[in-house]
């Protein structure tokens, strides 16, 4: 065609546009959008089916359809690819899990759950997603939700893992939002379970009251109090006793009635005052105050085996991924800014959105240890490390300063040796590791504080004096505990030669690189790896004046491969109990803690399932006791705030006698909603007669139903029921929060 001599010309109507898009998805990627999206997904994950597509089954480990049927009110499509269950295993078994939601991702009311871990590099790594829509009668997508909905989630992604050697799935930490729902599902699901609450999160809601009781009024006093208590917001956050951070504030309190006293300060003062109340009444009770504060990240650090600033303090790591989903990975599919259809979503995300995140965190791990390999050499051996990587080794972890022990000639410290020997100030104990003998010796200088020493049979000790974890060599103490070793052997007590001791720093060094060849990856199992000093209180005798290490020693129960200086494991494990005999005789006649091991295995088992079970359901019950008390306040503040309109209804409709309403959807939804409450509030409301005992008969109650809590068998429908579409979203922007809890 000539464009001289034409005299006609075509044009593109929108539903041309239509059809375009209609015929690109069908070609590319095999969906047919003439096909409504809950049809088309049926038809998906229904092998039956002509539309069937493998890879989208084999990623969804959950999927009920909204029907026409008992507890088809909602669409559930849970999310775990092979990669993803195979990181759930690797990064939040025994470890660090996140969960949080989002939404507006769809054309339908449906909200998107995120599980996540975190990887060596402190990377966060989505290890589920769950996908559901929003209940009937809902208005607001982001509300859409409650504790059942992500109880059965959490459960069916717990039972569909499973368990691996004999250990069901089970992460030691989970960090959220404020979130009353999340936090009551996650015990559900993991009653032993360490619930940490965002620092994020916690600072934005005392920030929202501390604007609300300060307010926005340019003052002197105003900003000298602004300031001060965000300077005890961040103490808070570091406070690691439950008294101190109580003292703290009443430190403040005293600061803030001088204030009071001043004219132009009592305004201010009296804000300030009540902000201490609320920090006082709704964060500082101890179950819901380990939550946030650093004492809680302290102990997760403590279960996990890594330091404090491992244990991840927020939830942006998550909110990284909610806002590249959103405004990354998700917007390259979409046609003019339009939001996907709820069917084209899934299709993307199993088939484009999370093979990609895979392959971008396999490239940066290949790059990361490509980088350690290729320098390792020109760096001495030791691994270069980038200063960005997140802090997550433990405090056993080797580097190119840690001190080895080699016994070479040193009078002053031989004769200090002889000196402790003789004023017995070092004391064998029953070590918690195969092959290794312990010991501890109070220091000479104080009088009050202890180290702890092991010495394993092929060369390597360890000692938590600043003397050795500064020089290397055999300090003092070392040096005693050598002597005592090889008297043992004279007695034959043990093997003549069983234990070796290098007299130079070469010998020790090649003991070193054989210990690593000859255990592999049972290297830090087989061997203790030694710390920086923690020496303790000798007045004190509980299980945490043991050093971490020595602790995650003591807790090892993997069998390990006898020393290679060792022939026979019979034979050394013979001598070895014997000598622990002796040691713990000594040991317990000098009154000091003895880190013992039963011989006999069922009933350690027993003792250890015991503890394991104690602790656990101390564990629940702190969680449930933060959580009853987060509702307590939360409803007491929601209540606060409708109260007022509540009593203009009741005024308008008690006051008038003459008043007529005609019926409609909202005042049928709100007299259904006012019965709902009131029935709710007669059975979860203490009556004053009843006391503190029907306080723990709930908590027990609760208790009970949480630790029962299982998910329900479900048998295969002889029918698969016919899937209704889900609501349409409507347009919503996202809006600044101003919680306070």
């Amino acid at each position: 065609m000539q464009s001289q001599t034409a005299n006609y010309r075509f044009e593109i109507l929108p539903g041309d546009f239509s059809r375009l898009y209609r015929q690109h998805y069908r070609i590319t990627h095999g969906i047919d959008l003439s096909i409504k999206p809950e049809q088309n997904v049926d038809n998906w994950l229904n092998p039956d089916s002509k539309f069937f597509k493998r890879a989208i089954f084999q990623s969804v480990f959950h999927y009920s359809a909204r029907a026409d049927s008992e507890g088809g009110d909602r669409l559930r499509i849970f999310i775990s690819t092979p990669e993803m269950k195979e990181a759930a295993w690797k990064y939040c078994h025994r470890g660090q899990l996140m969960i949080d939601g989002t939404f507006g991702l769809s054309t339908s009311r449906l909200l998107l759950w995120i599980a996540l871990g975190v990887d060596e590099a402190g990377h966060g790594v989505p290890v589920a997603m769950f996908l559901f829509s929003a209940p009937t009668g809902n208005r607001a997508t982001h509300a859409g939700y409650d504790t059942k909905i992500i109880t059965e989630l959490l459960i069916s992604w717990r039972d569909w893992l499973g368990a691996r050697n004999g250990v069901p799935f089970t992460p030691i930490s989970c960090i959220t939002d404020t979130d009353l729902k999340e936090r009551g599902a996650l015990i559900i699901a993991w009653p032993a379970i360490i619930l940490l609450l965002c620092k994020f999160h916690v600072t934005q809601c005392w920030t929202n009251k501390l604007n609300n009781v300060l307010g926005k009024t340019e003052a002197f006093w105003q900003g000298v109090l602004e300031h001060r208590l965000r300077e005890l917001q961040k103490a808070l956050l570091n406070s690691i006793h439950h008294s101190d951070a109580l003292a703290l504030i009443d430190e403040e309190r005293l600061e803030c009635d001088r204030v009071a006293a001043l004219a132009d300060g009592k305004k201010f003062a009296q804000g300030a005052l009540k902000f201490l109340d609320y920090l006082v009444s709704t964060w500082m009770p101890i179950d819901l105050w380990k939550g946030w504060s650093r004492r809680g990240r302290e102990d997760a650090a403590a279960h996990l085996g890594i330091q404090v600033e491992g244990v991840m303090p927020t939830t942006n790591h998550l909110e990284s991924l909610n806002r590249n989903l959103k405004r990354k990975y998700v917007p390259q599919w979409q046609h003019s800014g339009h939001r996907l259809r709820f069917d084209v979503l899934l299709y993307h995300l199993v088939t484009n959105i999370l093979p990609h995140i895979y392959a971008q965190h396999r490239m940066l791990s290949r790059y990361t240890n490509w980088r350690v390999e290729r320098f390792r050499t020109a760096a001495g051996g030791n691994t270069i490390i980038s200063h960005t990587s997140a802090v997550s080794s433990t405090e056993t972890d080797r580097h190119g300063t840690t001190p080895r022990t080699w016994y070479q000639s040193d009078t002053p410290r031989d004769v200090a040796a002889r000196g402790i020997l003789s004023a017995k100030q070092l004391i064998p104990i029953k070590s918690g590791r195969q092959y290794e003998l312990w010991a501890r010796c109070l220091s000479a200088t104080t009088g009050r504080h202890y180290y702890w020493l092991t010495v394993h049979p092929s060369g390597t000790a360890t000692c938590t004096c600043l003397d050795w974890l500064n020089r290397g060599g055999a300090c003092k103490h070392l040096r005693a505990f050598r002597s005592i070793i090889e008297d043992w052997m004279r007695r034959g007590h043990l093997l003549p030669g069983s234990y070796v001791f290098p007299s130079t720093a070469i010998e020790a060094e090649a003991i070193e690189v054989h210990n690593q060849r000859w255990y592999g990856e049972q290297y830090d199992l087989a061997i203790t790896l030694p710390i920086k000093d923690s020496s303790s209180h000798s007045g004190q005798r509980d299980q945490k004046d043991i050093p971490l290490h020595i602790q995650r020693a003591a807790a090892t129960t993997s069998v390990i491969l006898p020393p290679p200086n060792q022939t026979s494991r019979t034979v050394v494990a013979f001598d070895l109990s014997h000598e622990a005999g002796i040691a713990s005789d000594i040991a317990i006649a000098s009154g000091d803690l003895v880190i013992a091991e039963p011989a006999n295995e069922d009933e350690s088992q027993g003792e250890v399932n015991a503890t394991s079970s104690e602790e656990d359901l101390a564990s629940f019950y702190q969680n449930l006791r933060a959580i009853l008390l987060q509702s307590q306040q939360q409803i007491e503040h929601d209540i606060a705030k409708v109260l007022p309109l509540m009593h203009g209804i009741a005024n308008m409709l008690c006051n008038d006698p003459h008043i007529v309403l005609r019926p409609t959807e909202d005042l049928d939804e709100f007299h259904s909603l006012l019965v709902t409450t009131a029935n709710a509030l007669n059975k979860a409301v203490m009556k004053p007669s009843e006391g503190a005992p029907a306080v723990a008969a709930t908590a027990e109650r609760a208790a009970v139903l949480y630790a029962l809590a299982q998910p329900k068998p479900t048998g295969e429908s002889l029918k698969r029921p016919a899937p209704r579409p889900l609501s349409p979203e409507g347009k919503q922007k996202r809006k600044k929060s101003y919680k306070t809890m």
